[in-house]
C-alpha cells in the first residue's frame, strides 16, 4: 500500500516461503498487535520486534531460533505459542539474550503450550528478566519459564533443592540465572 510505513502495521501475517525476520525490521512499531508466522519461518533476528508496545500475541509454530532482544520491551505481550496447533509439537531450540526482557505481562499461564518447550537447549542471559515471571518465584525463590530456571529471587538463601515442590522436572538453567547470588553455596538435585 502506497505510503504505508512499517510502524503503521497492526497485524503481521507472514506468507509461506519466508524463513527469517531480519534484525530490527519491526523495531518500535507502535501499532503491531499480533504476529502470526508462516510454517516456513525458522528465525527471528536480533531486536526484530524490540519495543513493539502494542504487541500482545505471537504465533510461531515452527520457529527454531529467537535472536537476542527479539521481543524486548513488548510490554503487553502475554500470548506466545511456539508449538503447532494440531500436533502440539515445537521446534524451538534457542532463545537469545534479553529476548523477552521487559515483557511485563508475559508469564507461564499460556494458551497452547509451554513458554519454553522441551525442545529448547539454550536460554540466553536475562531472556526473561522484567517479565511477569519475576513476580511469581517458587517457595525457594527460583524463577521458572516453563521448566527452565531463568532467575533467582531468594537472594539470602544458601542452599536450594531443584524440583522440591514441582510436579515437573527442571530441564535447564538459563545463562546467568544465579548471577550475583553471593550467599548461595549449594544446589541439590543436579544430575
Amino acid at each position: 500500500k502506497k505510503g504505508l510505513k512499517v510502524t503503521d502495521i497492526t497485524t503481521g501475517t507472514f506468507p509461506t516461503g519466508i524463513i527469517g525476520i531480519a534484525a530490527e525490521v519491526f523495531r518500535g512499531c507502535k501499532e503491531l498487535k499480533t504476529v502470526e508466522f508462516a510454517e516456513s519461518l525458522k528465525y527471528v533476528g536480533s531486536g526484530a520486534f524490540y519495543g513493539c508496545e502494542a504487541l500482545r500475541r505471537v504465533i510461531a509454530p515452527n520457529i527454531e531460533t529467537i535472536g537476542d532482544y527479539a521481543f524486548t520491551q513488548c510490554v503487553i505481550l502475554n500470548n506466545v505459542q511456539f508449538s503447532d496447533r494440531v500436533t502440539g509439537e515445537s521446534k524451538l531450540k534457542s532463545i537469545g539474550n534479553y529476548a523477552f526482557y521487559g515483557c511485563k505481562t508475559l508469564d507461564n499461564n499460556l494458551y497452547g503450550g509451554s513458554l519454553v518447550p522441551d525442545t529448547v537447549s539454550s536460554v540466553g542471559t536475562y531472556a526473561f528478566n522484567g517479565t511477569g515471571l519475576w513476580d511469581k518465584p517458587d517457595a525457594q525463590g527460583l524463577v521458572y519459564a516453563g521448566n527452565w530456571i531463568v532467575g533467582f529471587n531468594g537472594l539470602s538463601a544458601t542452599t536450594i533443592t531443584l524440583d522440591q515442590d514441582r510436579d515437573e522436572k527442571t530441564v535447564g538453567i538459563a545463562d546467568y540465572a544465579f548471577y550475583k547470588c553471593t550467599t548461595l553455596t549449594g544446589i541439590n538435585g543436579l544430575a
